[in-house]
């Protein structure tokens, strides 16, 4: 058989002629040939899918060579796919809830063409991705940028993604379909009728709305629904310790048809995929560990000279699991915090003066929800798969099949943060060999640049006025949203949810949960502190204060007093979180939706159940016609 057709495999089979290669396709010739050209094709990329990580680490300078081939290998397969009339390959329907994002919207639908242009999953048809789609699901508040996200959906259409635009006008054609029972005994979880045509509902009565309208849209029954923020890119950033800095990010992962591959082979539900890039959590959580690094990294400044060459470009070693996080324990991670000192990302040559420039540009991006000293890389662990079981739901990156819609995000009118993990907590208990993790990650980025003075578009509960940001709001659901977690966590080992506890023994855990975490975030925020202290006093011992780098030393100074406002005593997240009043109110409110929750579930059920049985009883025909018109 010739392979002139298929030059990216001819090519592997002639530089890299393996001896399993080799015999595969020897069998190709064989008359009635048992190893289809399919089955070689999948072999040769798994085989220079290990070539290119191994080449990675060891001669970095090849990798995107390396890399396009492996590209043009799943592009060469898909062609292949496409002279079959039977792709039975599962259906993407990528989700993004978005609120006042139109920037970084559009960044993230643009590095989601990108990856069907390159490994070009399931190829076109009329002129679009024939196995993916897109339902950009919006929650803002701004006219202006409910129509800018309503331009992107169209623009990328046109582009070849067909993309839907579930805007609040469908959500509250959605929930006026609801009967009144439901109305009521699911508003906590997607909101009400007079609240629809409003933005800023919160991400997770905004999934759960996308969810209802996914059981209605005539689907392929096959089909995954793949959930996504609007912060992040279809792409890996990669640490390389043979070079000063991070690299670029790269679209080295074929998503869908890893996806696809774990959907087909296993019996899975839900898949969770981390994320690399800036960190998951909360700054209200990474103030202590930050300030560690930020004082190592000014005490080394201190012993070199001001002009000459920047020494820190060491290589990166990588974080460990949730290095960034000041109470990393808690979740089961190593609780010892190492200094991780400022890796300069300046392209060299360059000054120490120029790196101080640099590294204080970066520290405003911190309340953002970026980490100076502790980004995550994305690592090769032997299979792009990596499939083991779970028990976080990464709530920006996940999918799941049919079954999947559920399982709705519990206690959604709450807005914790944590909702990922609280709902992974409850699959563990339930769902077992069905939720699984994958090393699929995708890239998270905060904020709109890198530069100095970079912001996120919106940001729930960060509130920025002229120098001054207040972490306040997002303090206060971290800490209630870790407080709702452990509760879960301690929950479901007694069973829960299908064993039902008294409301004195809900109440009782509930209580111990919050006085624990209350007083491990007082012990973190002295430590803070500490820290904090620890570093305005080494700003004020070095070069950088004899001139030439006073813009510098402000901003530093700047970063220091923001840390003050939101970790001081007087701060108004601890206030909150002091408050007898407002404790009382959170718990009794987290009370509530605990015992509201195994009703909820059964009231759900029915709903999806009557949704497959008349999909056009919640107005969703008509955007059906919409996303399939031309």
């Amino acid at each position: 058989m010739s392979l002139c057709y298929f030059p990216a495999l001819f090519r592997l089979l002639t530089e890299h002629p393996t001896p399993e290669l080799a015999a595969l396709y020897q069998a190709l010739s064989q008359p009635h040939a048992p190893t289809p050209l399919g089955a070689l094709y999948r072999r040769a990329i798994t085989l220079q899918e290990e070539q290119m990580w191994r080449l990675q680490s060891e001669n970095p300078a090849s990798f995107s060579a390396q890399l396009s081939h492996y590209q043009r290998l799943w592009r060469e397969y898909e062609t292949l796919l496409g002279l079959s009339r039977d792709d039975a390959r599962h259906h993407f329907v990528v989700v993004i809830p978005v609120a006042d994002r139109p920037q970084q919207l559009e960044t993230c639908l643009a590095s989601l063409l990108a990856l069907c242009q390159i490994y070009q999953y399931g190829g076109k048809v009329g002129g679009r991705y024939a196995k993916v789609q897109v339902v950009i699901a919006d929650d803002s508040n701004s006219a202006v940028h409910i129509a800018a996200h309503r331009h992107l959906a169209e623009k990328f259409t046109v582009a070849g993604l067909g993309c839907d635009h579930f805007d609040q006008a469908a959500q509250l054609a959605l929930l006026s379909g609801l009967t009144p029972t439901q109305q009521h005994g699911l508003k906590s979880l997607v909101g009400t009728v007079a609240a629809a045509a409003q933005g800023h509902k919160g991400a997770s009565q905004m999934r759960n709305l996308c969810y209802l309208y996914l059981a209605g849209l005539a689907l392929p029954p096959n089909s995954l629904f793949y959930f996504v923020d609007s912060d992040e890119t279809f792409a890996v950033t990669l640490s390389d310790s043979h070079t000063t800095a991070a690299s670029a990010d790269y679209a080295a992962l074929n998503y869908f048809a890893h996806l696809d591959e774990i959907f087909t082979t296993t019996p899975v539900t839900v898949v969770s995929c981390p994320v690399v890039g800036d960190p998951p959590v909360s700054p209200a959580v990474m103030a202590s560990r930050l300030l560690l690094d930020l004082t190592d990294t000014l005490a080394q400044l201190g012993t070199v000279e001001p002009q000459a060459t920047c020494t820190f470009h060491q290589p990166y070693c990588g974080a460990t699991d949730a290095a960034y996080h000041d109470m990393a324990d808690l979740f089961g991670f190593n609780g010892a915090a190492q200094q991780t000192p400022f890796r300069c990302r300046l392209p060299q040559p360059h000054s120490h003066q120029a790196m101080f420039d640099h590294f204080s540009e970066q520290l405003a991006q911190f309340f953002f929800g970026t980490h100076p000293t502790r980004p995550s890389f994305y690592r090769y662990a032997g299979s792009a798969l990596g499939v083991k079981a779970a028990r976080t739901v990464y709530s920006g990156n996940y999918v799941m099949n049919r079954k999947g819609l559920h399982d709705f995000l519990p206690f959604a009118e709450l807005r914790l943060r944590m909702a990922g993990p609280v709902l992974g907590r409850l699959l563990l208990a339930e769902r077992g060999a069905g939720f699984v993790t994958a090393n699929l990650p995708l890239h998270h980025s905060r904020t709109l640049s890198a530069g100095a003075g970079a912001e996120a578009e919106y940001r729930p509960g960060v509130v920025k006025a002229d120098q001054q940001v207040d972490l306040s709001g997002e303090f206060e659901r971290q800490f209630y949203g870790d407080v709702m977690l452990f509760t879960v966590e301690k929950l479901t080992a007694l069973g829960y949810p299908q064993q039902l506890l008294s409301d004195a023994e809900l109440l009782a855990i509930l209580g111990e949960t919050e006085l624990a975490l209350r007083q491990r975030y007082l012990q973190q925020q002295q430590q803070t502190l500490i820290r904090l202290a620890a570093l305005r006093q080494q700003l004020q011992h070095g070069w950088w204060q004899q001139g030439g780098a006073a813009i510098a030393c402000e901003a530093v100074s700047r970063f220091c007093d923001n840390i003050a406002f939101n970790f001081s005593a007087t701060a108004q997240g601890y206030a909150l979180m002091g408050s007898a009043e407002h404790r009382a109110e959170r718990i009794q409110a987290m009370w509530q939706a605990l015992k509201s929750y195994p009703q909820q579930r059964q009231l759900w059920a029915v709903l999806l159940a009557e949704i497959a049985a008349n999909p056009k009883r919640l107005g969703n025909a008509g955007r059906r016609q919409s996303r399939e018109s031309p």
